[in-house]
């Protein structure tokens, strides 16, 4: 099974949604529980629900080498510049989710300081989220690197994935987060609240992802990427994925949480 830890604004939904292309009713959102941490528990009664599962995904994989069984899983995430990311994440919430407040009141919740690093160690130890990364993770992205990442990602699984991706909350008026960036009192503030991430991005970016490049070899370049989908392309297989996960999963568990 491929666990992808998706991490919030990385292009998590674009790899999400040629997951569900690929395994239509064998991908599992873990989301659907609203959890804030799915554990092995939740899999074993996702299993039941599901029967194969080959896929899940979702922003509540924290810590997954240690709160899933690991055995028959392959982990996977991908990561971004580490500023960029929080940026975007804050203007995601004011244009989606009609967040009012300012940036200096949002970034005090330390809830959101260091996500990746949190996300993958379960707490704030990048020493750790690199370790786990390099011994026990597949598969590891770089959202920068998206074409690369996703031939590096075709060759690091043994299954035949749909490659063929429609690009997902792509936003674009990019205005607050670009004021963001180029403001030095709020730069700083995303540089000061994300400096783990920053430790762990660097490795990623200057260690590990070049030496997975070098691994694959050859093989990266025979990989084709397909043109892009359009809303009115979306196969069956995806429909099925998200039909099931909303209309049978989260309904399920909507009772199994009923005393």
């Amino acid at each position: 099974m491929l666990v992808f830890v998706h991490i919030e604004k990385t292009a998590g939904t674009t790899l999400k949604f040629i997951f569900r292309n690929t395994f239509g009713k064998g991908h599992c959102d873990s989301l659907k529980n609203k959890k804030n941490i799915f554990t092995r528990e939740d899999l074993a009664y996702a299993r039941k629900v599901f029967g194969t599962i080959r896929c899940i995904s979702g922003h509540n994989l924290v810590e997954p080498t240690r709160n899933l069984d690991k055995k028959g899983l392959r982990f996977m995430t991908i990561l971004r510049e580490p500023v960029t990311r929080m940026a975007s994440y804050y203007q995601d919430d004011c244009l989606r989710r009609n967040y009012h407040k300012s940036f200096e009141e949002w970034v005090t919740d330390e809830s959101r300081h260091n996500m990746q690093v949190r996300q993958i160690a379960g707490e704030a130890d990048p020493g750790k989220a690199i370790r786990l990364l390099k011994e026990q993770y597949s598969f590891v992205g770089l959202t920068e690197r998206f074409e690369d990442s996703l031939r590096l990602l075709a060759i690091s699984v043994p299954e035949n994935l749909n490659l063929k991706y429609n690009r997902k909350l792509v936003t674009r008026d990019n205005t607050i987060k670009n004021n963001l960036l180029q403001n030095p009192v709020t730069r700083k503030l995303l540089e000061d609240t994300n400096q783990l991430d920053t430790e762990l991005y660097n490795y990623v970016r200057d260690e590990l992802f070049p030496e997975r490049i070098r691994e694959a070899g050859e093989q990266l370049g025979r990989v084709q990427i397909p043109e892009a989908y359009y809303r009115s392309n979306l196969t069956w297989n995806y429909q099925v994925s998200v039909g099931f996960n909303k209309f049978v999963y989260r309904q399920l568990l909507k009772r199994r949480g009923k005393p």
